[in-house]
């Protein structure tokens, strides 16, 4: 993306459009290489947020709170442990996106069906049932969360063009001059290599 200006020059108080907020953020995200807003720390954390958090943090789960850009964010992202860029757990909550969706075809199945559609593994997790057994609750995220690594195997880089063009091959060293047999004269004279350069 080319800009002659960043999302740093844009006045939040100013902007009332949608599309110009949207921009703003489009631009801070492009700004940080492509690391979401939520990750590079946007908001503050409330008391359940910071408890999910710090259990599963316990257990080696690296989670982001409302992950995404924009309007559209999941409540939890959990990073594959190989991977901590690579998000591939979607833990949706009956938080504030929960409540504000428009239907419950919306909150309950069209945005699961949406993040599965994109590669994600889905989990519900309800606040109510953290809060009067967060044991039981912890044991069924990290089941979820070890069937999405099972499932999402690391990336491997992917292996060397061995299918090298001419151009590209390396350039043999040049052969040293071969001696010409004696003439008659007895002089020795010496033929040049058939290398390009000498041509």
């Amino acid at each position: 993306m080319v800009s002659s200006f960043s999302s740093h020059d844009v006045d939040p108080d100013r902007l009332t459009k949608a599309g110009a907020r949207l921009l703003a953020d489009y631009l801070e995200y492009a700004g940080s290489g492509g690391t979401p807003m939520a990750a590079a720390g946007a908001g503050a954390a409330d008391p359940f947020e910071a408890s999910v958090r710090s259990r599963l943090a316990e257990y080696g789960i690296t989670v982001v709170p409302q992950y995404g850009v924009g309007g559209y964010r999941v409540d939890f992202a959990a990073a594959h442990p190989d991977d901590p860029s690579r998000m591939i757990l979607a833990v949706e909550a009956d938080g504030a996106s929960y409540r504000d969706s428009g239907s419950v075809r919306d909150r309950d199945r069209l945005r699961k069906e949406h993040l599965e559609r994109l590669g994600w593994r889905f989990h519900r997790l309800w606040s109510t049932n953290w809060f009067h057994d967060p044991d039981t609750e912890v044991a069924r995220l990290r089941e979820a969360y070890d069937q999405a690594v099972a499932s999402s195997p690391p990336v491997q880089p992917e292996p060397a063009d061995t299918s090298a063009s001419p151009a590209d091959a390396p350039v043999p060293p040049e052969a040293p001059e071969t001696p010409v047999p004696p003439q008659a004269s007895g002089v020795v004279a010496t033929r040049p290599s058939a290398s390009p350069d000498r041509l």
